[in-house]
């Protein structure tokens, strides 16, 4: 081996030309892993809270469900007390479900609050009971009738939310 060659190869380096440029592309190099993993980060938080959003407009859709049943005592009325039985809605019951002005036909089978939201549920009949005691019905006279509503809320994607709640009826 020529002197000349073996004598650079095993002395340090003394001069530091180029080592600026290594030191910028380290720099860059992390600097460029933070931001993949900043946009990695950013897109997987706005996935989860649109998936939120979606539950939460089909959530609001089965509340809106569950608000249907009081207005409409056609789901709730002396031919609904066989126990376990109950009444789906909507339903072509002579209920105007989507507010067009015409008794709904029997292939509707939710209701379309808008283009993202739409609803559907079952009132069953639990069996009748005493009145609750302070409710101001008297024990020997009325009956407490009791039904349970299911109600489906739906929403974009395919995202569905069930509630279910409880209510009485005084009747005879």
């Amino acid at each position: 081996m020529n002197k000349k060659y073996s004598t650079w190869l095993f002395t340090p380096l003394t001069n530091e030309e180029g080592s600026t440029i290594i030191y910028a592309i380290i720099v860059l190099l992390l600097l460029t892993i933070i931001g993949i993993s900043s946009v990695t980060t950013t897109t997987t938080e706005q996935a989860i809270a649109q998936n939120d959003m979606y539950y939460k407009i089909s959530f609001y859709a089965a509340e809106a469900a569950k608000e249907f049943v009081p207005p409409n005592t056609q789901l709730y009325h002396a031919n609904n007390v066989t126990v376990g039985s109950g009444i789906d809605f909507p339903s072509a019951d002579g209920l105007d479900n989507d507010s067009d002005s015409s008794i709904d036909e029997p292939d509707e089978e939710k209701v379309m609050i808008n283009s993202i939201q739409s609803f559907d549920g079952r009132v069953v009949y639990d069996g009748s009971a005493q009145p609750p005691r302070g409710s101001g019905y008297d024990v020997g006279s009325y009956k407490s009738h009791k039904y349970t509503i299911t109600a489906n809320g739906y929403g974009p994607r395919s995202t569905d939310r069930s509630i279910e709640a409880g209510f009485y009826r005084i009747g005879f």
